[in-house]
């Protein structure tokens, strides 16, 4: 018998609040809230307390017989129970760090090298187990400078389901600096704040099954999990997600076929989806008048996908117009770029050389083992490398990938904080200097109001992240660390019957309306 962990790559993220939700587990879902009633779709971002909660990501066993065979979710022996084992780490602090992200280039440009002289402050929880159904309180902690630090948490679900939270979202230095100030001078940096850390991680994870004497029985095949910073808008989707960049890698190295068909529903309508949700997070203010505005592009997208979805000659001009649209995010975000295979659907579709296969928004789909991998992926940004929100270019390496090739890490090819280390010091500062053109699919620029109107979405009291205000008018870094979880989130909702976006949960007694 082969067993597997599946998804081969799962997401966490960062919160400040005791709650937490499973994060997406299969297409059309943007997570799952776990009560006592059962499993429900994720409605509320926050909590009552305007805190962000934990998005956990929760990993399954599967099994089959032989390789001919699917895999399906594991029947173990009588009295056998999975002993799961997770390390994560924080390197950030502890690496050479460069002047800047790496760029696209050699390889060993994407990994982190170790200072020597600075291992205490790598954050490592070690290996921690645990077993069973519904268990908690098994802490991921390490230490920085020999302080406490908190990683995240080790817990089952009812059927003995790994969940992974993450940590609180703290980030200080140690010792105790404030980020520098005024928040444009040259030292402000977002990359390079030495003695800084937070509590962002990655790493392995390991399932074993043992008998009830506590023998292992069997081994799976494991897999990583990387804890991120939070989402602030679920609503949007990064139209190239770390699911599109590997599965390019692993066409580029052919561990898979390069797609020479193209299917409107699978292909097109997620590209043409994506691209449109922008609307509610990518704009800018008018440093004349003071507006906040959506970008137009966005809005421009159809979403009539019958006719898009028409092979026929009278829809050429349509098709390539929004074909057009969809590629202006490669220039309207910076460092963007669409995978090969993307362009290459998008090149059939305009030239009407696809499968006109819409029957309507497919609904959401139930959990498969490759399914549990593409929806935790495909709930990242997987470009503008700079250096990126949950992972950078190091996901770029084709080396540390396991073969045959699931979209797998190889454990003995990376070590656990390798794939975050190279990401900004703390995550905060990224967040304050990426104001504008970067990722609005996480980090959004503008947030949409119940009235219709946009406002920047960085905004503390009076000061906002408008790049074209002076700098006496903009927030700092420092305001950032110690009020991101108090901004609001670009919440999905149904208005008067319409799909729209709003943000909720902005603490206004912290930071203003």
């Amino acid at each position: 018998m082969e067993y597997r962990v599946f998804p081969a790559i799962g997401i966490a993220r960062i919160g400040n609040s005791p709650d937490f939700f499973v994060g997406p587990e299969s297409k059309g879902s943007r997570g799952r809230d776990l009560g006592a009633g059962g499993e429900t779709e994720v409605h509320d971002f926050k909590d009552a307390a305007f805190r962000v909660k934990k998005q956990s990501a929760r990993f399954h066993l599967y099994e089959r017989a032989t390789a001919a065979e699917p895999f399906i979710p594991a029947a173990l022996p009588a009295g056998a129970t999975v002993r799961w084992t997770v390390r994560v780490a924080n390197k950030k602090d502890g690496i050479i760090r460069p002047n800047s992200p790496p760029n696209a280039g050699t390889i060993p440009g994407l990994r982190p090298t170790l200072d020597p002289a600075r291992t205490n402050r790598i954050i490592d929880s070690g290996n921690i187990a645990i077993s069973g159904a519904e268990v908690d309180g098994k802490f991921l902690d390490g230490t920085h400078v020999g302080s406490a630090v908190r990683l995240g948490e080790l817990r089952t679900d009812a059927q003995g389901r790994l969940l992974v939270l993450g940590a609180n979202g703290v980030s200080k230095s140690n010792p105790v600096t404030a980020l520098p100030v005024p928040p444009l001078s040259r030292n402000d940096d977002f990359y390079n704040n030495v003695n800084w850390y937070d509590d962002v991680c990655d790493g392995p994870v390991s399932a074993e099954v043992v008998d009830s004497a506590g023998n292992v029985i069997a081994t799976a095949s494991g897999a990583w999990v990387i804890v991120a910073p939070p989402d602030f808008t679920p609503g949007s989707e990064s139209v190239t997600s770390l699911y599109d960049i590997i599965q390019q890698v692993a066409v580029s190295q052919g561990w898979l076929p390069k797609p020479n068909t193209t299917s409107f529903t699978r292909d097109i309508y997620p590209l043409l989806r994506r691209a449109r949700s922008l609307r509610w997070s990518h704009g800018r203010k008018n440093p004349v008048t003071g507006i906040v505005s959506s970008e137009q592009n966005w809005s421009d997208i159809g979403d009539d996908y019958s006719t898009l979805a028409s092979t026929a000659a009278s829809q050429a001009t349509l098709r390539a117009m929004q074909f057009g649209f969809v590629r202006q995010v490669e220039t309207l975000l910076r460092q963007y770029r669409l995978t090969e295979v993307q362009v290459d659907h998008l090149r059939r579709w305009a030239a009407g050389t696809f499968e006109s296969d819409w029957v309507g928004v497919p609904g959401t789909t139930g959990v498969s083992p490759d399914g549990l991998t593409e929806a935790a992926l495909r709930g990242t940004a997987g470009q503008g490398f700079f250096p990126g929100i949950e992972g950078g270019r190091i996901l770029t390496d084709p080396t540390i990938y396991r073969m045959s090739f699931d979209f797998r890490i190889d454990p003995t090819k990376l070590s656990p904080g390798d794939v975050t280390a190279l990401m900004a010091q703390p995550w905060q500062a990224d967040f304050f200097k990426c104001d504008d053109d970067w990722w609005p699919s996480q980090r959004p620029d503008i947030a949409p109001q119940l009235d219709g109107s946009f406002r920047m979405w960085a905004r503390i009291g009076t000061r906002d992240g408008n790049s074209s205000a002076p700098p006496a008018q903009r927030i700092s870094h420092q305001e950032l660390v110690d009020h991101a979880m108090q901004l609001g989130i670009v919440t999905p909702r149904i208005i008067d019957g319409v799909a729209v976006c709003v943000e909720e949960g902005r603490d206004t007694n912290a930071v203003g309306g």
